[in-house]
């Protein structure tokens, strides 16, 4: 999978970097995805729910 940012996103990357918040831009992407499959699952199963 290939991911591509904005520069803009690129320089928050670094920021959050820089702050200590994450290891790495590795480590940010890894966090991010693992909150949107995250929201993935509990939208399907609110669906499932109505």
């Amino acid at each position: 999978m290939t991911i591509e940012l904005t520069p803009d996103d690129a320089a928050l990357a670094q920021k959050l970097i820089d702050s200590g918040e994450f290891e790495s831009v590795e480590d940010l992407l890894h966090s991010a995805l693992l909150i949107l499959h995250r929201e993935a699952i509990h939208s399907h199963i609110e669906e499932g729910i109505a």
